[in-house]
């Protein structure tokens, strides 16, 4: 990996790449980039002996379970649904947690719902976690495990029950937050169900009964069973609250301002666990600052610490902790994952791994139960995210399976870019260089990431490396607005779609111009999601700069997008709120939501454009992509439009991928020919 800094298109403390050798072997087809990973999800049983695997191959999908000490393999075939990722608790039960896309209540039309399964490894049977439950609404995340009881061995799952009235469901006033108003135990065994805490008469009966704790999201238990905190928060009311029942009876240790406007929503903490020895409640929060997203100690007396993990100009992306939310460690965003521990020792021995696999980026996926053996996801240096078991007290690494199935020599270098604009700010990004190509002249792929409020980080990302073994540069801009660099990075970006946040992509363009990488006549821009309106708006906002054009899921309309938000959620609900902030009020923002609207702006257009679209998208409207045909064609533009049936927001299947990548070549080859 190498790094490079960029100001206004001058370079500094960079030296050319020796000249690239060409691959001995043949090419990988299209289908091995565009086939989901041959492993997409891993993990470590408590021991440390066992390791469960979400596998892919030619006749499906299946979990995989590998003894390394007896070598025996079990598993199952997996059918009728989308499978997520796979989890260990214990060392005999794997949770496999899926989803699937419905018409549910008859008011959200189509909706993506979660639910898990339980796979006995020992009796090698499958069960539904609370499929046998009724009352119990799908699609609110009915399948996360919080916590696992020692005397019994239950598990602890929480739920959303029915209301008593639609009303209820449709106004997001009983447990919109998807956690749920009743939490079940569950024997993993037997399959037998009770309730924990909430509504007994709703849960068991199905009743209609009005739940217990309408607003709860979250629930930290410990070990022996008691309830260390319960998190509520109701977006109608901008009203976050955490309760202890720690003692016997139920104690609020905090409650927010509803009208503090630093916070969307009014929410300026997230409960993600507690201290090791559960004498205090762990959140993630915005520093006084007001920039980190850093880890703060809550005692049961109410009074909130300083940050207990922070670091300049990164977040605490996620907390690592046991079964039962005991944390032990911090993960912090970036173009690479940096990790902190309350152990030493821990620290010690990942410093000196990342010294050793300097290049490489480590990604921890999971740990055994006493914190010695630890899976780990590792990318670049040809690695195309394999996994790995790493021992803490031998330091080796012992090799587990790997995502995809490519040459080492076929994939593509990643080096850091930073850039700044015109107006000051710094950008991180990501440039994959062509496999056994110079660095010079090069067509060039530009690929922004989607959310907006997410990032590309370093490590092995499919459509990039597709595109470097077909002898294209890749550049993947974290503009401002991305998560992950602190949060005046993410807020400059709110109300800039298709303004300052464009900007940034082309000053990133002309950067990688002036340094002689890029052939100017050949610069394609894909995305997907924001991605997708990111390149749709380069079309609009840069009609010189791009020969092609393709734009998956995109949205494309803003005032329209917003308009669906808000028929489904409601103006007083966080999701709308949410949405205004990062794009612009529906009637003060009028104007400029017109004006950075690709398809109200379709005459600007010059390059031809590709559009891709599920039927099956709950997220942005199929109908987005259709309102921008109609507008490219009306304008006398050229358009193509792939709809895809079956498919959904994020391509999660190999038939999905597979049609959209195919279809995404053949046009990019058809605009954006290399030269021979």
């Amino acid at each position: 990996m190498r790094r490079l800094f960029l100001a206004l298109g001058f370079c500094f403390g960079w030296s050319p790449m020796v000249a690239a050798q060409a691959p001995e072997s043949s090419q990988p087809s299209l289908d091995v980039y565009g086939s989901v990973p041959t492993v997409r999800s891993a993990a470590l049983s408590d021991n440390g002996q066992k390791v469960a695997l979400l596998r892919n191959d030619d006749d499906g999908e299946y979990v995989v379970v590998r003894d390394f000490v007896s070598r025996q393999q079990s598993g199952f075939r997996i059918e009728g649904f989308k499978p997520i990722l796979v989890d260990f608790v214990g060392d005999r039960y794997v949770i496999l947690r899926a989803s699937a896309t419905e018409t549910l209540f008859n008011v959200l039309g189509r909706f993506e719902y979660g639910f898990s399964f339980v796979y006995d490894t020992e009796e090698q049977t499958i069960e539904q976690l609370l499929g046998s439950v009724r009352g119990v609404v799908p699609g609110t995340d009915a399948s996360r495990v919080i916590g696992v009881l020692e005397e019994s061995g239950e598990l602890l799952v929480p739920a959303l029950t029915y209301p008593a009235s639609n009303t209820a469901v449709n106004t997001g006033r009983a447990g919109f937050g998807g956690f749920g108003s009743t939490v079940f135990r569950v024997k993993p065994d037997t399959g037998r169900v009770r309730v924990f805490e909430g509504d007994r008469q709703s849960a068991r009966l199905g009743s209609g009964s009005q739940p217990k704790y309408p607003d709860s999201v979250d629930w930290i238990v410990s070990a022996s069973g008691e309830i260390i905190a319960r998190e509520d928060y109701n977006p109608y009311d901008n009203v976050y609250r955490i309760y202890t029942k720690a003692g016997g009876s139920w104690k609020r240790l905090f409650s927010n301002d509803p009208k503090d406007p630093r916070f969307i929503g009014g929410v300026p903490y997230n409960v993600v666990g507690m201290t090791l020895d559960e004498s205090a409640i762990l959140l993630t929060g915005i520093n006084e600052a007001f920039d980190e997203t850093v880890l703060y100690r809550l005692d049961l007396e109410g009074n909130v610490s300083e940050p207990v993990f922070e670091k300049e100009g990164r977040d605490v992306y996620r907390v690592l902790s046991d079964d039962n939310r005991r944390v032990f460690g911090v993960e912090f965003s970036g173009l690479e994952a940096e990790y902190d521990f309350f152990d030493a020792d821990l620290d010690s021995a990942f410093a000196d791994l990342k010294q050793k696999m300097d290049g490489f980026q480590l990604a921890i996926v999971d740990w055994n139960a006493n914190l010695r053996r630890f899976l780990l996801k590792i990318s670049g240096g040809g690695e195309t995210g394999s996994y790995y078991i790493f021992d803490i007290d031998t330091g080796r690494l012992s090799s587990v399976a790997k995502a995809y199935e490519i040459p080492t020599e076929w994939v593509g270098q990643t080096q850091t870019v930073a850039y700044r604009t015109a107006d000051g700010m710094t950008i991180p990004s990501i440039v994959t260089w062509p496999v056994g190509s110079e660095e010079e002249n090069l067509p060039l792929i530009v690929l922004p990431h989607g959310g907006p409020h997410e990032s590309d980080k370093l490590g092995f990302d499919w459509m990039a490396q597709y595109f470097a073994s077909r002898g294209y540069l890749v550049f993947q801009p974290n503009f401002r607005g991305s998560s992950g660099f602190g949060h005046q990075f993410e807020a400059a970006g709110h109300g800039e779609w298709g303004q300052a946040m464009q900007r940034d992509i082309h000053e990133g363009v002309d950067a990688l111009i002036s340094l002689g990488w890029v052939d100017p006549e050949r610069i394609c821009i894909v995305g997907a999601s924001y991605g997708g309106y990111a390149a749709l708006a380069g079309g609009m906002t840069a009609p010189d700069m791009y020969q092609c054009i393709v734009a998956i899921a995109p949205v494309t309309d803003l005032p329209d997008f917003l308009s669906h938000i808000l028929q489904r959620t409601g103006s007083r609900g966080y999701s709308y709120e949410y949405w205004t902030t990062s794009i612009g009020e529906l009637s003060a923002d009028a104007n400029m939501l017109r004006s950075t609207s690709p398809a109200r702006n379709a005459e600007t257009f010059q390059a031809p454009v590709l559009l891709v679209h599920g039927r099956d998208d709950t997220v942005v409207p199929l109908s987005q992509s259709r309102k921008m045909r109609s507008a490219l064609e009306a304008a006398d533009k050229s358009v193509q439009f792939l709809e895809l049936a079956g498919a959904d927001h994020w391509l999660s299947t190999t038939e999905m991928r597979l049609e959209t990548l195919q279809a995404v070549a053949d046009f990019v080859e058809t605009h954006l020919r290399p030269s021979e």
